[in-house]
């Protein structure tokens, strides 16, 4: 009885972690709040404060000497960000930069809600220094096997003159289908339940 209980466990586990692994999707960010501000329709302007230039997949663009497609957190900004499901790992977040990186350092504070304990996990700095191209891919460094349900940026650039801080053009994580997970994991205790009242019978 004890090796059919470990064995059935054993399954429901490999059963829900599979199940996860083989659902999980890159999901882009679908909604930003800044303050009291959200929004959740994805936009493509020149305007660096439009909140939905941070939604969507990544289409920033340089025309000339005109750039568009992103939102600046500012100096020192914050936004949170939902994916319209729960998500983890791995995840980035692509950043704009126009000019020379090593002349416009800028960095970013990542948090992130963890479904399970209710907390904001604090998930290190990240920065745009790397590759010399307009936008750059940054790892978001999420716990790998977490959960969370939102996403929190903080600009902590330097403060310099004529800058504006961390530029967001796109944010990708992968979706988590816990419902799913926990499903197969409630009909796994479902059968051993069956198992046990059968032994007493």
């Amino acid at each position: 009885m004890v090796s059919v209980c470990k064995t059935l466990m054993a399954g429901a586990v490999v059963l829900t972690l599979g199940a996860e692994v083989a659902a999980a999707t890159t999901v882009h960010a679908t909604s930003i709040t800044v303050g009291s501000t959200t929004a959740t329709t994805a936009t493509n302007t020149t305007t660096r404060s439009d909140l939905g230039n941070a939604l969507g997949a990544s289409n920033a663009y340089q025309s000339g000497n005109v750039f568009g497609g992103f939102y600046s957190l500012g100096l020192g900004g914050s936004a949170v960000f939902g994916f319209g499901t729960n998500f983890g790992a791995p995840g980035s977040v692509i950043e704009v930069t126009a000019g020379s990186r090593s002349a416009h350092p800028e960095s970013l504070l990542v948090e992130a809600l963890n479904v399970v304990t209710g907390l904001w996990e604090n998930l290190g700095a990240i920065t745009n220094q790397g590759s010399t191209g307009l936008t750059l891919a940054v790892s978001l460094n999420l716990t790998p096997g977490a959960a969370y349900s939102l996403l929190r940026l903080t600009d902590t650039s330097e403060v310099r003159s004529g800058r504006d801080g961390w530029d967001i053009d796109s944010i990708s994580v992968s979706a988590v289908p816990v419902p799913a997970g926990g499903l197969l994991l409630l009909g796994a205790l479902g059968g051993l339940a069956a198992l046990r009242r059968r032994k007493t019978a």
